[in-house]
């Protein structure tokens, strides 16, 4: 048996063996032959068919010339696109000439795949200046963030001033009109900066965006302001701490806390109502608290019972007081101002007024009122006195001397200018003396009158009353600053007068200021200011 015929046997052997395993694709396998054969001979023969084929071929390379087309239509809009792009970078680098050359030009339709928007345009930042005095933009370093989601840093960046609201001599380019006029403030703001953090994205923003397009001169100053700047944050910044850490850490030798109720000596009899009930630095603090309300009362307003809320209550005055006694007593303590203590420091003012109406109705016999005299002699010496004022000079007749009279210097000096008086611990106050001190000291004089034409009294005395003479005092006062006001001048030699009287061998010194006090007028008491100040005009 030859070799073709052995391989013919076996294929044969092989299919067999197929079709007895696959009947049903044998079968198939065999007709498919048997159809197909005819079909292709029909094909061949029949002219339906040739036409059909023609047709499909035809339609084959109609689809292939239009793939063609439109991968040529593809490349040549990429092309165009390209062109497009490189004309604009080229017109972006371009020194404008004309506004014109400012307007952007529509582009022409982007590629398909669309850039990442942003909201800063690349061909903006750079279009408002030349060429040369550019540099390239700063490379975006991290995370960028656009400007309107950073307001903070653009807000700083617009606090700066245009280069024409810098002064001449703190504005660098202010020396070249042409230079200065090279940076507009938007070139500044356009330019773009990396936000790493807030704070170091407000320093970023002014070591990028500032020094683009700055001459050396001006970067070296930014970059001098810059570490001057740092250096003084870091000096507040130790500061800070500091304090803080003092603050922390209160120092243990104190031996009262911060705010701590006033301390109570053992075995007291008062509960807290005398000053001899406290420790010894709680009584220094009473008794520097207490003296400041009595100058208080004497130099500013000598009745805060008034009423007059605006001008403070006396427990205003009170804790007034008691914050300058913590400040300035020896050994004082940061105590805590109660109740009692208020009552203390308050109940110091009658002590004060009772003070001076004795010292008032000591002093009013140089007017010449004495018990020698009968009751209606005096009675009407006092009446006299009280008409137009003639009291407060040191001629009464002749209305002369404004301010001078003995009994008034005598009083003012015994009740606050003798030794260790209120005059020596706070000296200012006193210096020249205040009109509400001289309103005061009249009202104490006119009390003195008004217990010489009471006569024999069966309850003794009157009282230095507070709500009787109160009105009194609001009076005199009104009548000096509306005098003071009016005719400064004279006022002003009466209080220097009075205070070199008062102060006469003494350390103190007058000093010469004017008085700007005003009020109501009266026709007598300004006749009398009127005289005093044409004899001034006269020297």
């Amino acid at each position: 048996m030859s070799g073709a015929e052995e391989n013919a046997a076996m294929d044969a052997a092989g299919d067999a063996t197929q079709q007895s395993r696959y009947p049903l694709r044998a079968r198939k396998e065999v007709a498919e032959p048997a159809a197909k054969a005819p079909t292709a001979k029909r094909k061949a023969k029949d002219p339906a068919a040739k036409e059909d084929a023609a047709e499909a071929a035809a339609k084959e390379k109609d689809a292939i010339a239009k793939r063609e087309k439109a991968a040529a239509t593809k490349a040549a809009k990429a092309a165009k696109a390209a062109a497009a792009a490189q004309a604009a970078k080229e017109s972006s680098n371009a020194e404008p000439t004309t506004a014109a050359s400012a307007v952007p030009v529509p582009a022409a339709p982007a590629p398909s795949v669309q850039p990442r928007k942003s909201a800063i345009s690349s061909t903006a930042i750079f279009t408002a200046a030349p060429l040369e005095r550019l540099r390239p933009p700063t490379p975006q370093i991290g995370n960028v963030e656009p400007p309107e989601e950073n307001p903070a840093r653009l807000a700083t960046i617009h606090a700066f001033p245009p280069p024409s609201s810098i002064p001449f001599h703190q504005n660098p380019l202010a020396a070249s009109p042409r230079r200065s006029s090279l940076f507009p403030l938007s070139h500044v703001l356009a330019a773009p900066v990396p936000a790493l953090h807030r704070d170091r994205g407000l320093v970023l923003a002014l070591g990028l965006g500032l020094f683009v397009g700055l001459p050396p001169i001006a970067i070296a100053a930014l970059a001098l302001s810059h570490v001057a700047l740092a250096a003084l944050g870091l000096g507040l910044g130790l500061v800070a701490l500091a304090a803080l850490a003092s603050y922390s850490q209160p120092d243990p030798a104190l031996p009262v806390p911060e705010d701590a109720e006033p301390r109570l000596r053992p075995g007291n009899t008062g509960g807290g109502t005398k000053q001899g009930d406290y420790e010894d630095s709680e009584a220094t603090m009473i008794k520097v608290a207490c003296q400041f309300f009595t100058i208080e009362l004497a130099t500013v307003r000598g009745y805060p019972e008034d009423g007059v809320v605006q001008n403070g209550t006396e427990d205003d005055v009170a804790a007034k007081a008691w914050a300058y006694a913590r400040l300035n007593a020896k050994g004082g303590r940061n105590v805590r101002l109660n109740s009692k203590l208020a009552t203390l420091i308050k109940s110091s003012k009658w002590n004060m007024r009772n003070r001076l109406a004795g010292r008032a109705r000591s002093h009013i016999q140089l007017y010449g009122i004495n018990a020698t005299k009968s009751l209606n002699e005096n009675r009407n010496l006092v009446t006299s006195l009280l008409v137009n004022y003639k009291f407060i000079f040191a001629d009464p007749e002749e209305e002369d001397g404004l301010l001078e009279h003995p009994a008034i210097i005598a009083i003012i000096k015994d009740t606050w200018f003798d030794k260790g008086g209120d005059a020596a611990v706070i000296p200012l106050s006193f210096n020249p003396l205040p009109i509400p001190l001289i309103a005061l000291t009249l009202t104490a004089i006119h009390y003195a009158f008004d217990t010489i034409t009471d006569g024999p009294r069966d309850k003794g005395v009157r009282p230095f009353a507070q709500d009787v003479y109160m009105q009194t005092y609001g009076y005199y006062r009104a009548q000096m600053e509306e005098k003071g006001q009016k005719y400064p001048a004279v006022m002003v030699e009466a209080q220097q007068a009075l205070y070199a009287a008062v102060t006469k061998g003494t350390k103190l010194a007058v000093v010469v200021e004017e008085s700007p006090w005003g009020s109501t007028a009266d026709s007598s008491l300004d006749a009398a200011f009127r005289r005093r100040q044409n004899r001034l005009r006269a020297t």
